[in-house]
């Protein structure tokens, strides 16, 4: 795994008004403009079905009135996030809610590479966390290998 350059020239896709987006800590991605990308970009991104006992068990914030109405056939989304952890699922929680609810082991799904996904950090703060974080785990990981 290759360390991420710090880009201070990086253009953030900032949201518009009702484009869905996705945070963890200051670290958000335009879901909207992402889900725009695959839909024009079909051939470009990794389609998969994922095993969903890979993906964490519960989250946070789910409206269960929503979950029933959820489509299991439009596939979640995920990211690669860091050196380690391959998929991190950045859309699709109420669908992977219903789907353990219902039995169901896999969802269809799309998955980004770092460079696929970068492009959709809202502000410059986040990428520069962002960048953090990975170049972090990249070095704790190139260690861990090296003991």
């Amino acid at each position: 795994m290759k360390l991420l350059k710090l880009d201070r020239t990086f253009q953030p896709c900032l949201p518009a008004e009702g484009d869905e987006v996705f945070a963890n800590g200051v670290i958000r991605w335009n879901i909207s403009k992402m889900q725009e990308y695959i839909d024009t970009h079909p051939h470009q991104v990794e389609s998969k079905q994922m095993e969903l006992t890979l993906l964490t068990q519960e989250y946070t914030n789910i409206n269960l009135e929503h979950v029933p109405t959820v489509d299991l056939t439009k596939p979640i989304i995920l990211i690669e996030f860091n050196a380690r952890i391959q998929d991190h699922l950045i859309d699709g929680r109420h669908r992977v809610t219903k789907a353990r609810e219902l039995g169901i082991t896999t969802l269809p799904a799309y998955k980004l590479t770092l460079h696929q996904h970068i492009p959709f950090l809202t502000s410059q703060t986040g990428f520069e966390a962002y960048a953090r974080y990975w170049n972090e785990k990249v070095r704790t990981w190139s260690k861990d290998r090296e003991r």
